[in-house]
């Protein structure tokens, strides 16, 4: 185990914030303009003048490596793009001589690739019954979805076809439902036919784009099959068949929008047929969604080589209601698809010029840069240009975003992958020396007792912060915590080296290696660590003292991906603890979940032993061991979080990325309170939709410095929120030189907005944990 050095200890928030704040200040290559046209090359990173590159990079996420490898940013869990994709290839940073070389990511260049790289980041393919049996969809899925983008081509645009169908008919089976409420409601006769008339011609516009899919859909038949182009018969029974099948699915599709069109082209009713009118339409949307999630199904099958793609495809069209007819000479139904293209185009007032415009519209889109959008981790970006990427389908059924959202969900996977390996790495050092052959390192696993005795003498002390990664690092960012500020502002004696007298002084020039060598601050930092709230857990399974927001690595990861997929349950077994506003549900197949991502961070075993020690199972397929009896052990594991506020916070980061108004009401109607206080420190994934979302509220919490909060009127502050606050105003007063010198600024807001998505000291003091 490499042994810690001074820079070590004095790498904090001095060094982390304006490494985030270069980070912050990077210019991402463009790669569309603001009407979603490509623009016309992809230029380079572009960093300020005093920035290397390396300085604002994260190891683990913009590079394969650790935590400040070659110097970098050392914050794990920052909802980030990942740059490292965009260092062009005679980048100085790429080549032989480079700390970096063959360790920085590449585009990749199949679907191979793509999985490989998704799963090196998140989970690996052993993780796909689990993901299926909570969201019915695999981490595959996500990723395949990805690669049909970066593939293009024709399959790329029956993709964004289909997506483009889908976000138009979600919009009108909104505003159909809104028509039905006005029905039998209350409203005027003239509203209530406004309201049907407006259902029919969103329903119009979403038979459009089904016809246009399936142009797009006919264009990708003919050219996937070479035989279709040739003037003899395929060569072999083999081929025929396929040929056949592709044949016969487009025309059966093209017959199901035959059907649609007269459905919705009805002119405006009054108001005796409103309730028979509004019933075609739903008729016709309920047509057009078979057909819009048959083809994102193909397209995801057809993609990943999946053996009768197209005979799927066929069965799903051929069987609505048993009506659908086939011929059974796909060489003659193949003939009249330009028939019933037309007759469906010219009943939804398309003429074939208007038709070959929105094919055209499609096809200008660049599917493989979209596709670097959402593997770079620049979802925002991607959704704000394309919000038919978030569209509601099938493919993705418990995802209210679709396609989008899983890819959050992805992504915040990989964030909360990221996090747990920096717990682990606290609690028992770095990893590699255990991964690796060999004997394991020596140094004791970081509890609260072994932190105990260590904070009892200054010879201790020196002795840790001289070897000891974790507790280095904890006592590092201790330093800086409530407890400790609090003893200091009493009285308590701290070296001047100590960084409370620094700031207090308005300097920011503290040693703290020199400081704990002082056997006053030792017993000062000592009384400080023994009454936090850490030390007072009795809770003999919860002794390991690295915590993120209060929680210990299990708990945490447990916890997460309850938070991660809870939004988007469906079916879940579960039972239910606790009350109130702490109710919360714990779906058991989240325990083999937890210890798939516990062995993706530790080779040796280790925690995953722990996990099942603690949960009293020998593997996942005897997790049920934990529903039976009466202490059911497993629920102390996951703590009590607000999940039905996180999942309307879920709905409304996702509504609010969307600009189509009708499309946004499905996110309304939830407790304004889910914006009482922040939550980017949980993995809550649309948080990739805005991960800026939190700047008011820390600007404010930020200003709380300069303008003190109102006393409690009984004596006691409402919450544990406004309490901090009126400390806040008592640090200002306490180091009036420090606010002199560092006043808050927009700029800063921001930094203190991406550092609470992360794991920071703030995230290891035990009284933020209690910032909810």
């Amino acid at each position: 185990m490499r042994a810690m050095t001074v820079r070590d200890l004095d790498d904090d928030l001095r060094t982390d914030v304006p490494q985030l704040l270069g980070r912050l200040a990077v210019e991402l290559p463009q790669l569309f303009h603001d009407d979603g046209t490509p623009t016309a090359a992809i230029a380079a990173l572009r960093l300020p003048a005093d920035i290397g590159l390396t300085d604002v990079m994260v190891g683990g996420w913009d590079f394969m490596g650790e935590l400040g490898d070659a110097g970098s940013l050392r914050i794990a869990g920052l909802r980030l793009p990942k740059i490292g994709y965009y260092v062009a290839d005679d980048d100085p940073l790429r080549s032989a001589t480079s700390v970096l070389c063959g360790r920085l990511p590449r585009w990749p260049a199949s679907l191979d690739e793509t999985v490989a790289q998704d799963e090196a980041a998140t989970l690996p393919a052993a993780s796909a019954k689990a993901m299926l049996r909570r969201v019915n969809c695999t981490l595959s899925d996500v990723s395949i979805a990805k690669d049909v983008l970066r593939g293009g081509g024709t399959l790329g645009a029956v993709m964004i076809g289909a997506l483009k169908a889908s976000d138009a008919l979600t919009i009108a089976e909104a505003v159909r439902d809104a028509a039905n409420s006005a029905i039998f409601g209350q409203e005027t006769s003239e509203e209530r036919v406004r309201q049907v008339e407006v259902a029919r011609e969103r329903s119009v516009d979403a038979a459009r784009a089904c016809l246009t899919l399936l142009e797009l859909l006919d264009r990708h038949r003919v050219a996937s099959k070479p035989g279709e182009r040739m003037p003899h018969k395929p060569g072999n029974e083999e081929e025929k068949g396929g040929l056949d099948k592709s044949r016969l699915a487009v025309v059966a599709a093209a017959r199901l929008i035959v059907r649609v069109a007269p459905l919705v082209r009805l002119p405006r009713h009054t108001a005796p047929g409103l309730a028979y009118r509004n019933k075609q339409v739903s008729e016709a949307l309920l047509l057009a969604r078979t057909l819009i999630d048959g083809v994102l199904v193909f397209v995801r099958d057809h993609h990943a080589g999946a053996p009768g793609s197209w005979s799927t495809l066929l069965g799903k069209m051929a069987k609505i209601k048993d009506r659908q007819m086939v011929d059974s000479t796909p060489d003659t139904a193949i003939e009249g698809l330009p028939d019933l293209l037309d007759t469906s185009g010219k009943t939804l007032g398309l003429d074939t010029a208007e038709r070959a415009q929105r094919i055209a519209a499609i096809t200008r889109i660049d599917a493989t840069r979209i596709f670097m959008l959402l593997h770079s981790a620049r979802v925002d970006e991607a959704v704000r240009l394309f919000p038919w990427l978030a569209a509601r389908h099938r493919v993705f059924p418990d995802f209210s975003g679709g396609f989008a959202d899983a890819v959050t969900v992805l992504l915040e996977l990989q964030r909360c992958r990221a996090i747990l390996r920096e717990l682990v790495v606290r609690t028992r050092g770095p990893l590699a020396d255990r991964d690796e052959a060999g004997p394991p390192a020596t140094a004791p696993r970081l509890t609260i007792r072994e932190a105990q005795r260590t904070f009892a003498t200054s010879r201790r002390m020196d002795a840790a912060l001289a070897s000891h990664h974790g507790f280095a690092t904890y006592a590092r960012e201790f330093a800086l915590s409530h407890a400790v500020y609090k003893a200091h502002a009493a009285g308590q004696p701290l070296d001047l080296a100590h960084s409370l007298p620094m700031l207090q002084q308005g300097s920011t020039d503290w040693t703290s290696k020199l400081a704990h060598r002082d056997v006053a601050t030792v017993a000062t930092t000592a009384a400080a660590f023994t009454t936090s709230a850490v030390v007072t857990e009795t809770n003999r399974e919860r002794q390991d003292l690295p915590r993120f927001f209060g929680m210990t690595s299990i708990e945490f990861i447990t916890a997460s991906l309850q938070t991660i997929l809870a939004a988007h349950r469906r079916g879940a077994t579960a039972v239910t603890r606790g009350g109130g506003a702490h109710t919360l549900e714990i779906d058991w197949s989240i325990f083999e979940l937890t210890e798939l991502m516990l062995a993706a961070v530790d080779a040796s075993g280790e925690e995953v032993a722990r996990f099942r020690k603690r949960t009293r199972a020998d593997g996942p397929a005897s997790l049920n061991h934990c529903r039976r009896g009466p202490a059911r052990r497993g629920q102390k594991i996951i703590k009590a979080h607000k999940t039905t506020r996180i999942a309307a916070f879920e709905k409304k980061l996702t509504a609010e990325t969307r600009r189509t108004s009708a499309w946004k009401t499905m996110g309304t109607g939830y407790d304004t309170a889910i914006d009482a206080a922040p939550a980017a420190d949980q993995c809550v994934p649309a948080y990739w939709y805005n991960p800026e979302h939190d700047l008011p509220f820390w600007s404010a919490f930020q200003n709380a410095v300069k303008e003190p909060a109102p006393a409690p009127t009984n004596g006691q502050p409402a919450t544990a929120r406004d309490a901090l606050m009126l400390e806040l105003a008592g640090f200002a007063a306490w180091a009036p030189p420090l606010i002199t010198k560092l006043l808050p600024t927009p700029q800063t807001a921001r930094a203190i907005t991406f550092l609470a998505h992360g794991f920071v000291g703030i995230a290891a003091d035990p009284d933020f944990a209690k910032l909810r």
